[in-house]
C-alpha cells in the first residue's frame, strides 16, 4: 500500500478556525455592496452599483454629505435615488467603521 502525502502535517495549523487559515490558502476578503444613490457620486459614468473588498471601500474618497447603511437588502434594492448606500448582509455596519 502506498501512502500519499497530500500536504505535510508541519503546514497545517490546527488552532486555526478556518479551512483557509488552517491549510494556509488565501482569504477572501469581506465584500462591501455600494449603491449610488446620485449618479455624480460613481466612480465611473456608468456604475451605479459596485461590490468591493473592504480594504478598498476603506479607502473610498467619496464627497458626499449623507451615507445610509441598511443590513436589509430589500431596504438596499429599494431605497430611492438619494446618496451613497452600503450594503453588507448583516455585517457592514461593524466593518466599515
Amino acid at each position: 500500500m502506498y501512502k500519499i502525502e497530500l500536504l505535510p502535517a508541519s503546514t497545517i495549523t490546527l488552532n486555526e478556525k478556518t479551512f483557509e487559515k488552517r491549510y494556509g490558502l488565501k482569504c477572501a476578503k469581506p465584500l462591501i455592496r455600494i449603491r449610488f444613490l446620485d449618479s455624480t457620486l460613481a466612480p465611473g459614468s456608468c456604475w451605479t452599483e459596485v461590490s468591493l473588498p473592504l480594504p478598498d471601500f476603506q479607502r473610498l474618497n467619496c464627497a458626499c454629505k449623507y451615507v445610509f447603511i441598511t443590513e436589509n437588502k430589500m431596504n438596499f434594492l429599494t431605497l430611492p435615488l438619494q446618496p451613497v448606500l452600503p450594503y453588507g448582509a448583516g455585517k457592514a455596519s461593524t466593518s466599515v467603521s
